[in-house]
């Protein structure tokens, strides 16, 4: 039986869904229950010719202006503390993909064979296709499956809002350390500040921060020197 795999918008109402969750554990689980690598690739597949989706990310301004109100104030008065919540969901989430384009890419100790084999079976078992965006899938395995998603485009799919390959060599351990502390009771004050150390390690591992904050790296050099 083939796994459902969820579309975009399944995944963007999933995620104000997971919102509701109280701890990182309770997110994560049902991040990984619902979105995997698998989930990447289907995606990939409906639409070969385009480019990975990132969005929703946060939104640069009113990042800028939540700092400088908790910098001012020590507390927020007048910001819709809402919005992080928000944002810690597009952390969470994003951090996930960049994981699992980094399983495909090859930069991790894992093989992406062990997660899509269930796919290719379906494919050529139960759809008789010999073929998947036009590659031959008769014979893929864990010895050729690098070249075979190279020769069906899914790298030059995969790149981050600012045009750069999506995937990390740096390994993601300092994100998750971070984004476990996270609770949905704790108060706005300490989630901004949850936020900003998050944003803190991307933004010093250069591009890959464009794939949670509009204007990537440059956009958190303009807010650090302001």
């Amino acid at each position: 039986m083939k796994k459902i795999v969820l579309t975009e918008n399944q995944l963007s109402n999933l995620s104000k869904h997971i919102l509701q969750e109280r701890t990182f554990q309770d997110m994560y689980y049902d991040y990984t229950e619902n979105f995997d690598v698998e989930n990447v690739f289907q995606n990939f597949l409906d639409n070969p010719n385009g480019v990975q989706s990132w969005t929703p990310l946060i939104d640069a301004n009113s990042y800028k202006q939540a700092l400088q109100e908790f910098t001012k104030y020590g507390q927020f008065i007048n910001f819709p503390t809402k919005l992080l919540y928000q944002w810690v969901g597009i952390l969470l989430r994003n951090t996930m993909q960049l994981d699992y384009n980094t399983i495909l890419a090859g930069h991790t100790q894992a093989n992406p064979y062990v997660y899509l084999s269930e796919e290719f079976d379906y494919m050529v078992e139960e759809l008789g296709k010999t073929e998947c965006n036009g590659v031959d899938i008769t014979d893929i395995g864990e010895h050729n499956i690098y070249d075979k998603l190279e020769e069906m485009g899914i790298y030059d799919w995969m790149k981050l809002p600012d045009g750069s390959d999506a995937w990390s060599d740096f390994g993601l351990k300092p994100i998750y350390n971070h984004l476990k502390e996270y609770d949905s009771s704790m108060p706005p004050e300490k989630v901004i500040v949850l936020i900003n150390k998050v944003l803190d390690v991307y933004h010093q591992r250069g591009d890959l921060a464009s794939a949670f904050i509009e204007g990537g790296r440059s956009t958190l050099t303009q807010i650090s020197n302001t």
